[in-house]
């Protein structure tokens, strides 16, 4: 483990939501290592309400043979 980070996002304060509507974040990065650790912290204050739902975590595996449009028409 290099313990290096291959890629930070940050989301900004997340407002109040009252109507629970969701909100998408996502990130791509490339790694040559066979495994990564996903880390998320808040930056709320322990006991101020830091209720917060997270769902639907998903982790991809794309080849560079996926990212290469080739296909054609005739």
């Amino acid at each position: 483990e290099s313990g290096n980070v291959i890629a930070k996002k940050g989301t900004g304060d997340v407002p109040a939501c009252y109507n629970m509507s969701w909100s998408k974040y996502d990130i791509s990065f490339e790694t040559t290592h066979s495994s990564v650790v996903l880390l998320m912290l808040s930056n709320v204050a322990e006991g101020s309400g830091n209720d917060l739902a997270i769902d639907d975590i998903e982790l991809r595996v794309y080849s560079t043979n996926d990212l290469d449009d080739t296909s054609t028409t005739g």
